[in-house]
């Protein structure tokens, strides 16, 4: 949505990305165009799908400390790497950009669920945040470049880029 006060070229970039989101179409890799409003006299709204862990930039700041380059199965191990999460991860978070919510990159928790009089957590919310107590392993990191990667391959697919021309026409004019 654009904010009050926006001017008109804000409303035209809005209304550019629209149009973008709309030709890329779905993918599994790619955050994908639910909807939008673009009523004349009403505010412009874009509506995109819920990122339940947030942007993956954040996300890995965020786990960084818990790196661990091979996974060691051992229940042990397991359990102090669980242990060192849950004492850093107040620390952790508080490190976070502002903008970032801990909801908004896989931590359902907050100030407002911590109170006593609240339901304990379903199923879903817990698994949430179980990944918030296993440590980030070099599976995860290759998992995740696979995905981008992926994503990435199908936006070149459905993109035409309007500099691509400009650039050959350039070529064209040089000796």
């Amino acid at each position: 949505m654009l904010k009050e006060g926006a001017c008109a070229s804000d409303h035209k970039a809005l209304m550019s990305e629209l149009k973008i989101l709309i030709h890329i179409g779905n993918h599994l890799n790619v955050v994908n165009l639910l909807g939008a409003c673009t009523k004349p006299n009403a505010p412009l709204m874009v509506v995109v799908e819920y990122c339940k862990y947030g942007n993956l930039s954040n996300y890995l700041r965020a786990k960084r400390e818990f790196f661990l380059p091979y996974r060691d199965r051992s229940p042990k191990t397991q359990s102090q790497v669980r242990r060192m999460i849950e004492a850093g991860q107040v620390e952790q978070r508080a490190r976070l950009p502002p903008s970032t919510s801990s909801s908004s990159i896989g931590n359902p928790r907050s100030q407002s669920s911590t109170k006593s009089n609240q339901k304990s957590p379903s199923p879903a919310v817990e698994k949430m945040e179980d990944l918030w107590k296993t440590p980030l392993t070099i599976e995860d990191l290759i998992c995740y470049s696979f995905q981008v990667a992926r994503g990435m391959e199908f936006l070149a697919s459905r993109m035409v880029s309007p500099q691509q021309p400009i650039i050959q026409s350039n070529k064209q004019k040089s000796p």
